[in-house]
C-alpha cells in the first residue's frame, strides 16, 4: 500500500529540530550543526523576515519526509518595497523521494507563498526543475554567467610554446586592456578595500537612481548576507574624485578567478561600465587571471558588462518566477546577481 502524506505549513523556529534534520539527511554538504547554523542565520536572523516552512509528513506519523522553505526578501521596485519569497532548501528524504510526494510538496510551499507575498521566485537544480514546471511556476529567464580575462599566458600556453606565450602574454594583456579603456573614458575612481561593510554603503543604497527591481543592498542586509563565511569576502568601495559613494563589489579569489558575488552603483544601466573597467584596474594588485560573475534582468546592464569586457557564458542557471499577490515585474526589469542565491 502506497504511502499517504499530508502538507502543513510550520513556523520555522519552532520546527528546527525538522527541519534542520532533513537538512543534513537530504542536503549532503550540511552537517547537523551547519544546519542549525543556517537555520538561525538565514531565516531567524533575516532582516526581512524569518519566512516560512512547509512539511511534507506521512500520514502513519513517521518523521517528517521533505521540506519546502520561504525565504523572504525586500524588493524595491517602483517606488516601494515588495516582499518577495524565495523557494530555498528544498529537501526530500531519499525513502519518499518520488515525484508525488515532491511535487505535492512544492505546491503548498508556492501556495503559501502566493498567499503570503506579492511574488515568489526559485532557482530549481536539475533534479527539481521538472517539479517546478509540474507545479505552475514558470520559467522567467536564466542566470548567466560573465567573465572578463586579465592575464592570457596561461590560455597562450594551450596553443604556442611557453616561452614564446611567455613574451607574449604581456603584450596581449596590454592590447586587451587598451581595448577595453578606448570603449569609454571612465575617470579613475577612488577605492577603499577591506572586509567590513563600510557606513557609506547606505549613502549608496538611499540615493540609488534606477527603475529596475532591486533586492535591498542596504549596509544591514549585506553583513547578514555575507556574515555567515567571516573573512572570506573583500568589500571593495568606490567613490567619485569628490568622495561621493558610487558603486561597491563584493568579491574573492578562488583559485586565481575573481568570483564577485556582487556588485552595484546607483544607477545600474548607466554606472556598471566604468565600475567595473575601474575594479579591473584594482585587480593588478592581486594573482587574478579572470573576473567572473553571475547576472540576469536588465538588458542595459548586460550591455554595460559587455563594455566592460565582460564575455556572456552559456552555462545557463534557470529562473522560474510566480504571481503572488501581484504579478512579478518582467524579466528585462530584474536586477539579480549571486547576491540574490539563498540557496548558497
Amino acid at each position: 500500500m502506497s504511502t499517504k502524506y499530508r502538507v502543513r505549513q510550520v513556523e520555522i523556529g519552532a520546527h528546527a529540530d525538522d527541519v534542520t534534520a532533513l537538512w543534513s539527511r537530504c542536503l549532503r554538504s550540511l552537517t547537523p550543526q551547519e544546519a542549525f547554523g543556517r537555520l538561525h542565520h538565514r531565516y531567524l536572523g533575516n532582516p526581512a523576515g524569518a519566512g516560512a516552512a512547509v512539511l511534507l509528513q506521512p500520514e502513519d506519523g513517521s518523521s517528517s519526509a521533505g521540506v519546502q522553505c520561504l525565504h523572504a526578501r525586500r524588493i524595491h521596485f517602483e517606488g516601494r518595497a515588495w516582499r518577495a519569497a524565495g523557494l530555498a532548501d528544498y529537501a526530500v528524504d531519499e525513502r519518499h523521494r518520488t515525484l508525488g510526494p515532491a511535487v505535492q510538496l512544492m505546491k503548498q510551499g508556492l501556495a503559501v507563498a502566493r498567499a503570503g507575498y506579492d511574488w515568489v521566485y526559485g532557482l530549481p537544480n536539475a533534479k527539481s526543475e521538472a517539479v517546478c514546471k509540474r507545479t505552475g511556476l514558470a520559467r522567467l529567464g536564466h542566470i548567466d554567467r560573465w567573465t572578463r580575462l586579465l592575464h592570457t599566458r596561461e590560455l597562450l600556453c594551450r596553443h604556442l610554446p611557453g616561452p614564446v606565450a611567455t613574451v607574449l602574454g604581456p603584450v596581449a594583456d596590454a592590447l586587451l586592456r587598451m581595448h577595453v579603456a578606448l570603449r569609454i573614458g571612465a575617470a579613475e575612481l577612488q577605492w577603499e578595500h577591506g572586509q567590513r561593510f563600510p557606513a557609506a554603503l547606505d549613502t549608496l543604497w538611499h540615493g540609488r537612481r534606477t527603475r529596475l527591481a532591486v533586492s535591498e543592498r542596504s549596509r544591514k542586509v549585506l553583513e547578514w548576507r555575507f556574515a555567515d563565511a567571516p573573512g572570506r569576502w573583500t568589500v571593495s568601495l568606490a567613490r567619485q574624485p569628490d568622495g561621493t559613494p558610487c558603486g561597491y563589489v563584493v568579491w574573492q579569489i578562488v583559485e586565481g578567478v575573481a568570483e564577485l558575488a556582487d556588485f552595484f552603483c546607483a544607477d545600474p544601466e548607466e554606472g556598471t561600465t566604468p565600475l567595473l573597467i575601474d575594479f579591473v584596474r584594482q585587480l593588478d594588485a592581486w594573482p587574478v587571471q579572470r573576473v567572473s560573475l553571475e547576472f540576469f534582468g536588465s538588458p542595459g546592464v548586460a550591455n554595460a558588462l559587455r563594455l566592460a569586457g565582460f564575455l556572456q557564458r552559456h552555462e545557463p542557471r534557470p529562473l522560474y518566477a510566480a504571481a503572488g499577490t501581484r504579478e512579478p515585474p518582467p524579466a528585462e526589469r530584474w536586477y539579480f546577481t549571486a547576491f540574490d542565491r539563498d540557496g548558497d
